[in-house]
């Protein structure tokens, strides 16, 4: 448990493993960085950014806060939440921008390369593969993702 005793393993010098009994201690002041906690405004996806550094983003969130993006459906901006994603390299086109669907995901340009969104979750919805989620959905190679929806663009001034 995390406020019990925990088990470690680590590994002697001859290749066997070693069991160890761990117990919490207390952190040391001096050593020790703040860190903020994870906020849906830092967990948007920045698609002007490199497909290493999207996909990291992507697997640092999962589970909660999450990584989402914002697609536009019937005239109305809509959290996408990406749960599972690749990356590809080779890719060169506008960030955000939907550069091809297929069996694997939704292929979606970065700054650098593309990313693959391979499960995602839209708001009010279950969980599930982006094939799945592209069977109900209007979205096709050309579409663009947005970091922001429409009305925080108009707010933030950009």
């Amino acid at each position: 448990t995390a406020h019990g005793r925990m088990r470690a393993h680590r590994v002697n010098a001859s290749g066997g493993a070693v069991s160890t009994r761990c117990s919490p201690g207390q952190q040391r002041e001096r050593s020790s960085t703040a860190q903020c906690k994870a906020s849906p405004a830092a967990s948007a996806s920045l698609w002007d950014t490199s497909k290493r550094h999207i996909w990291n983003q992507i697997r640092a969130l999962y589970p909660g806060p999450g990584a989402y993006t914002y697609v536009r459906l019937k005239d109305q901006d809509k959290v996408l939440k990406v749960l599972t994603a690749d990356f590809e390299r080779f890719v060169n086109d506008k960030p955000g921008k939907i550069v091809k669907i297929d069996k694997d995901g939704i292929h979606v340009a970065a700054k650098t390369g593309a990313v693959v969104l391979e499960e995602v979750q839209l708001e009010g919805k279950k969980r599930m593969p982006a094939a799945e989620f592209l069977k109900g959905t209007p979205l096709k190679q050309g579409d663009f993702f947005h970091t922001f929806s429409a009305s925080e663009s108009v707010n933030r001034g950009s």
